[in-house]
């Protein structure tokens, strides 16, 4: 399995779980977590407003428009 975002890609963040408290926008991505077997692919990621780090699952991200306009 590979990654879709690589590290310091921007990305949307929209947690499955709705009682997460997230501030809207964009994330950075700052890591990606080795794969495991049957699970998806997770990430670390980033949003300037913030002082730490979250861990999102591949499914929860998608790409910025600002992402769209680099490639």
């Amino acid at each position: 399995m590979l990654h879709k975002f690589k590290i310091g890609a921007v990305a949307n963040y929209r947690p499955k779980d709705r009682v997460i408290s997230a501030p809207r926008g964009t994330y950075i991505v700052t890591g990606q977590k080795p794969p495991l077997e049957g699970q998806p692919l997770e990430y670390r990621i980033r949003h300037f407003s913030e002082d730490f780090e979250r861990v999102a699952m591949e499914n929860e991200l998608s790409a910025s428009e600002s992402e769209h306009g680099q490639r």
